[in-house]
């Protein structure tokens, strides 16, 4: 079987777990279920099936009141997955790589101010004027 079409039956199993889960399947039962059927699996995959069950017109408040469960049910296997903090596509490693670009931007501005020419500032206006569109 091929990544894509594992990928695939991975989430239409979930898919049908939870749409069971809803339906007053027992935590247990589904969590059985989902040790033996799936393994493991990302919260992305989680979140990908969750919006997917919305699309098809399963109520978002239904998905947002099972949410915990959902998350309580397959701690298991996201905790075998955990995402990286040190990957590049990890929320947490973008927003440092943003925050130290800010950091560089706002360190030039701060070295044009300190270091303008009081004779003619029109150089350092234009200076900080495109440090700021790159702020921005």
């Amino acid at each position: 079987m091929d990544i894509t079409n594992e990928k695939e039956n991975k989430k239409n199993l979930l898919r049908d777990i939870i749409l069971n889960l809803h339906k007053g399947l027992s935590i247990e039962q589904a969590k059985e279920r989902f040790e033996k059927e799936i393994g493991s699996i990302s919260s992305t995959e989680i979140a990908e099936i969750e919006q997917s069950l919305i699309n098809e017109g399963i109520s978002p408040d239904i998905i947002k009141k099972f949410c915990n469960v959902h998350a309580l049910l397959f701690k298991s296997a996201l905790d075998a997955n955990p995402t990286k903090e040190e990957s590049p596509t990890h929320p947490i490693y973008l927003f440092k790589m943003e925050n130290r670009e800010i950091e560089k931007i706002t360190s030039a501005i701060k070295k044009v101010v300190k270091d303008k020419d009081r004779s003619d500032i029109t150089p350092a206006k234009q200076e900080i004027k495109d440090l700021l569109i790159r702020l921005k």
